[in-house]
């Protein structure tokens, strides 16, 4: 119907035309290489169904093609295909004839027709194959004529020594070698031309002519046109000695009687009626192969081309053929006219035209468009004028004659775009580089002068109002509204618009378009008109559907019909349409025919006589036939390529609609696949498919290049399958719909349900306790994820924060991040470190600045990282001088051994790495204890700094040291004599303070030290140093335990902690154990319950977990911790210890049995074991508890010294309760 109402247009539109020489470019080819398909190169006969799929005879078999999906149908030999009137196809293989159908799961394959083995091995090697009315025939072993009726095969001749078959015009013609032509008629062949009238040639190709025909005999040049009467005469053509030159092979006729010749050396030809050259097409201009096997036209008159190395398809009755750099277009072309009855483009590179008198020539041997040799300039714009052509270019205007005489007219200016005053052509206004100027024809030559104007802006385009006036668009300078006076040759500036009056900011180009409807003004904003009464601009959308679309070009023709050409920014496709007039203000605007040239940026428009239009652009010419618009768009197929159920393939290449038959799916296939397609192979790759199921889906999906849909899972139940395609044109196919049943599974069949109920009737009693699983299994499940999710957040954390730590303490990070400010910190134990070099000020005079920080950053690097070997934290560094600090921001005991650690390390790697420094180096370090203050000062860079008197004498003592040694304060020495050789060195005066104490600390003590290492602590000395981070430790976690023990745990509080804490000391003691052990059995007493913070039956592992996290915080080593996890794990119940040490631990965690409260205290155990559900009854508990005491032995001799009898005595009391 488009197709129709398209041509219409044209036709009302060009009602004045005159013919004119044919001007038609190439048409589009689409080639498809060997491995698109993946099979052999060489493909020979092409055929199609009535689905509209392809079928390809290749060396490897028969290909079929539905636009998307390439199979291969196995065939011994070189197929040869047809296709009848009602598309079904045969095929002829080597010793076999068949047809090519539906078979399994409808599957296209080959079912052979010849009945016997017999039949197949006379018919041999099948050469030639053709549908003729309701019969099939073929030539086998290149000299027999066989028929197919529908039922059998019939020889019809086998007297020849060679056979061909020829269709023309519903009659079928048999030439035979020898005998000459016949005609075929109900299975009779009757003597139409004898050899001797063919002077016994061989005939090579025998095609239809008018009522005649045309005949080339083989090894003969001439082609001859064959009367009805059997009268041979020459034919004048152009092609012959193309055809001899590259040997004919094959042939076509187009609906509008293009004569089309594939050869084997040459490509293909094209001829019309008249004997003239239309085209040649062949690897030079594009085609994948120039051995051309088979031509095929198909359902949309696009010829398909078999080649030697793969396929190609031509689009050659399209409405649209091309010229490119080939034809003689080179450069942009920015506009068009016809001049002298000839087609002029400019273009970036010149004025160039179409050349008519050698056009067929140059069409098939060289370039259409030959160059004006004189005007070889990037050029603008043209103007056709009755007395010639005007070319506006950058360097120039020129001007034509009739005569085809180039003169200069002018070469000051850039020229841009023409306006003739009116229809005369007499005066025509052009716009510059530098305003406005006018050309007057004065016996038929060209004046031209500069008008005088207010403004030197480059103008672009103009355009005139019905007031009269003029409008300018510019490239940056937005529009101007001008009066011209032509008497006095001026220009007069009405308005000047850039941004404002409807105009959006930064508005860009500007171009002014003269149309029926007004003056359009086209931006990259979009189209506005002018709203002369308000005087403002305000938007069009007219010809497109928003704001964001910009038009370029646009072009009214003398029937006021609107081309024009659309697109947006950051978009690669472009539309472009046409508004046909139909009275004022009134226009049916048509965009889907010029969908096929999206993918090009039009840069001009021409609409030509005859129904023609051309379009330039970046870098080629388009012409548009509408004449040729034959292409019926409204028909679009669809059909169901397959229907997958599970792992069967019920439905493969069939066509579907309403199928009556509902197809029965087993429910264990309830996960299906449909693929379906629509072979359409204008923009192929643009076809979308919209669908739903019934049953399943509520609404039509959304447009979709997909090909096929999937459904996961389906429930028992009717489904019915919609899905309807939609090509490039908007053609949307009918709605093709398949009914499916998906049958219930046996477990939802009627007796199984009867099973269930006598199932759930037996399981009723066991409900509550099933629930009561599923939710502690579904808590269980919840807490673990919540837990993995967790930890990988505070992963990702700790990256970013990372980075933060690095300035700040964690703890201060911490109160930043939480509460945006940092409070500051009274410390009472903080010992402070001062280290300087000594003669810094001698030392920068020898050194270069930059050698100086590189080695400053060496010797503070060291010490970073001494600080973090030791947990004292590094305050900052003043020019030579660095800070730290032990004991903040966490609190400790140890921090003055810490920092005496670090200064002695500081002091060695001095001492010891001397020669990896330029000068040598030496530092004083002091050291006090002391109360700080600590926090962050700073709002945007922050930095962690300590107050106080504390780190005044800790700067006294530096500076009252010596090179190479370490001063610290009496406080100091107080705290570490005990791991420390130091010496007394005398007193310091500081004010406020009195005199202090100073010494030097010469090393570890020679007992705590390692014996090849001085300065390296021993076991001894860690341990030693271990029992005080202990008590670190414990301060930690008793108060971790008193703020995060739930409520509710009444026997396993803090006081259960404290107390076993303390048994397991006392009977370490009798145990004598060692003091490591010791130092093991008290920490695994004070962590063995904080698993309760986390869970309560599962605490034990919990509680290793914690451990295994804090104890490398303390000092402790791996082995330690190792053996503590274990000792945790001993409090399981029943108690059940491997060693000595388990042993002592189990004794302490169940002390309580033989202790004299052992009644208040197991009243709160089963205070709290009833409240989660772990005992009934009292009684139940007091049974438990005497069965319990009753097999219980205490483990440790000093347990049983000190709790045997006691707990005799439970025994006693809980038998009066039972």
């Amino acid at each position: 119907m488009l197709k129709y109402l398209l041509i219409l247009f044209f036709i009302v539109s060009y009602a004045r035309l005159f013919a004119q020489f044919d001007e038609t470019g190439f048409p589009l080819i689409q080639n498809i290489p060997p491995k698109a398909y993946g099979y052999e190169s060489q493909n020979f006969a092409i055929t199609q169904n009535n689905q509209g799929i392809f079928f390809i005879s290749n060396v490897s078999g028969i290909l079929q093609y539905d636009g998307i999906h390439w199979n291969l149908i196995p065939a011994q030999g070189i197929p040869r295909l047809c296709s009848d009137k009602k598309g079904n196809v045969y095929a002829g293989l080597y010793k076999d004839f068949g047809i090519v159908t539906q078979g399994e799961k409808n599957k296209y394959e080959f079912h052979s027709l010849v009945p016997s083995q017999r039949l197949k091995e006379k018919i041999g090697d099948v050469s030639s194959l053709i549908s003729y009315r309701n019969e099939i025939l073929f030539i086998g072993n290149y000299s027999y004529l066989y028929s197919y009726n529908g039922r059998n095969i019939n020889v019809i001749d086998s007297t020849s020594n060679l056979l061909e078959l020829y269709t023309i015009n519903d009659k079928l013609f048999v030439f035979k070698e020898p005998g000459g032509l016949y005609q075929y008629a109900n299975g009779n062949m009757i003597l139409w031309l004898s050899s001797q009238s063919l002077n016994n040639k061989i005939i090579e190709f025998f095609i239809p002519y008018y009522d005649k025909f045309l005949i080339k005999f083989r090894n003969e040049k001439s082609i001859f046109i064959l009367n009805k009467t059997g009268e041979i005469v020459p034919f004048s053509n152009e092609i012959e000695d193309y055809l001899d030159e590259h040997q004919y092979s094959c042939f076509i006729m187009t609906p509008d009687s293009v004569y089309v010749f594939g050869t084997h050396r040459g490509g293909i030809i094209g001829m019309n009626t008249k004997g003239r050259a239309l085209f040649e097409l062949s690897t030079d201009n594009l085609l994948l192969n120039d051995n051309i096997n088979d031509l095929f036209i198909d359902k949309w008159n696009n010829v398909w081309v078999s080649l030697n190395n793969g396929l190609s398809r031509i689009e050659i009755y399209s409405a649209f053929s091309y010229f490119s750099t080939v034809n003689g277009v080179k450069g942009g072309v920015s506009d068009i006219c016809r001049f002298n009855n000839k087609v002029y483009i400019a273009t970036t590179q010149g004025l160039r035209y179409l050349d008519k008198t050698n056009f067929q020539k140059q069409t098939v041997h060289g370039n259409m468009f030959k160059l004006v040799k004189e005007i070889q300039v990037d050029c603008n714009k043209l103007l056709a004028t009755p007395s010639g052509l005007l070319v506006s270019t950058d360097n120039g205007l020129y001007f034509i004659d009739k005569n085809d005489k180039v003169q200069v007219v002018n070469k000051e200016h850039i020229f841009e775009d023409f306006l003739a005053i009116d229809s005369t052509y007499k005066q025509i206004v052009i716009c510059l580089n530098n305003g406005l100027g006018i050309i007057e024809f004065k016996n038929n030559k060209p004046i031209f002068r500069q008008l005088k104007t207010d403004f030197f802006d480059h103008t672009r385009t103009i355009a005139k109002d019905a007031q009269g006036s003029y409008w300018l668009g510019s490239d940056y300078n937005g529009v101007y509204n001008v009066s011209i006076d032509l008497e006095k040759y001026s220009v007069k500036t009405i308005g000047h618009y850039k941004t404002g009056k409807g105009f959006p900011a930064n508005i860009g180009w500007v171009d002014v378009y003269s149309t029926q409807r007004g003056v359009l003004f086209s931006t990259q904003s979009g189209p506005f008109l002018f709203d002369y009464a308000n005087k403002s601009f305000v938007a069009d959308t007219f010809l497109i559907p928003d704001l964001k679309t910009w038009i370029f070009p646009l072009k009214e023709d003398h029937y006021h019909n609107i081309w024009y050409s659309s697109g947006k920014e950051g978009i690669y496709e472009k539309e472009t349409g046409v508004a046909f007039y139909l009275k004022k203000n009134q226009y049916k605007i048509v965009k889907n025919p010029f969908k096929v040239i999206r993918e090009f940026t039009i840069e001009s428009i021409f609409p030509d006589l005859n129904a023609v239009t051309w379009f330039g652009t970046f870098d080629g010419l388009i012409r548009f036939d509408a004449k040729k618009l034959t292409q019926d768009t409204s028909k679009l197929s669809l059909f169901l390529s397959s229907f997958i159920a599970g792992n069967d393939t019920i439905v493969a290449s069939s066509t579907w609609s309403n199928n009556d038959e509902q197809v029965f799916i087993n429910y264990k296939n309830h996960n299906i696949r449909f693929d379906f397609i629509a072979p359409y192979f204008d923009a192929k790759n643009n076809i979308q498919y919209q669908y739903y199921l019934e049953g399943f889906d509520k609404n039509w999906s959304d447009w979709t290049t997909n090909t096929f849909k999937e459904y996961t899972n389906l429930f028992e139940g009717n489904y019915v399958f919609h899905v309807r395609a939609k090509n490039i044109y908007g053609t949307i196919s009918n709605e093709m719909v398949y009914h499916f049943k998906i049958l219930a599974p046996v477990y939802r069949q009627w007796y199984a349900y009867l099973i269930y109920i006598i199932l759930l009737a037996s399981l009723v009693l066991m409900i509550f306790q099933w629930r009561a699983y599923s939710f502690a299994q579904e808590k269980h499940h919840i807490e673990t994820l919540l837990n993995i999710r967790t930890k990988q957040l505070a992963e990702e954390k700790e990256k970013v924060d990372e980075l933060i730590r690095n300035i700040l303490p964690e703890e201060t990070v911490q109160s930043l991040k939480e509460n945006g400010f940092v409070e500051k910190k009274k410390y009472s134990l903080v010992s402070v470190l001062f280290a300087d070099v000594q003669g810094f000020t001698h030392i920068t005079e020898q050194m270069s600045p930059e050698m100086l920080i590189d080695e400053l950053n060496l010797v503070f690097k060291n010490f970073d990282d001494i600080c973090d070997q030791y947990g004292v934290e590094k305050i900052k560094t003043i020019g030579d001088a660095y800070m730290c600090a032990g004991g903040v921001p966490k609190k400790n005991r140890t921090n003055p051994i810490d920092v005496t650690l670090a200064a002695l390390k500081m002091q060695h790697f001095i001492k010891n790495n001397k020669e990896i420094f330029k000068y040598q180096w030496s530092i004083r370090v002091g050291i006090h204890s002391g109360t700080v203050v600590a926090g962050v000062v700073g709002s945007k860079k922050f930095s962690y700094d300590i107050w106080g008197d504390a780190v005044n004498i800790a700067s006294r003592m530096e500076s009252s040291s010596v090179a190479g040694e370490i001063n610290v304060s009496g406080d100091v020495y107080g705290r570490i004599k005990d791991y420390f050789e130091c010496e007394y060195r005398g007193k310091l005066p500081v004010k406020h303070k009195g005199e202090i104490d100073m010494y030097f600390v010469k090393g570890i003590k020679k007992e705590m030290a390692m014996p090849e290492n001085p300065n390296e602590p021993n076991d001894k000395f860690r341990l030693k140093l271990q029992f005080l981070k202990y008590d670190d430790l414990e301060e930690f976690v008793l108060l971790k335990l008193e703020k995060s023990l739930p409520n509710n745990l009444y026997y396993h509080d803090l006081k259960h902690t404290i107390d076993v804490i303390t048994q397991v000391e006392m009977l370490a003691l009798g145990e004598k154990v060692s003091r490591e052990e010791l130092l093991l059995l008290k920490t695994a007493a004070l962590l063995h319950d904080t698993g309760f913070m986390k869970g309560y039956d599962d605490h034990e592992e919990l509680g290793v977990r914690f451990a295994r996290e804090i104890l490398p915080q303390y000092g402790y080593r791996q082995d330690q911790i190792d053996i503590i996890c274990r000792l945790i794990l001993a409090t399981k119940f029943p108690p059940d210890p491997q060693d000595h040490l388990e042993q002592i631990i189990c004794d302490a965690d169940l002390d309580y049995l033989g202790r004299s409260d052992f009644i208040p205290v197991s009243q709160n155990l089963f205070r709290e074991l009833f409240e989660r559900g772990k005992i009934r009854s009292v009684d139940a508990w007091n049974k438990m508890q005497y069965e319990f005491i009753r097999k219980h032995q205490y483990f440790t001799e000093t347990a049983k010294r000190k709790r045997n009898i006691n707990k005799t005595n439970q025994l006693d009391e809980l038998d009066k309760l039972v």
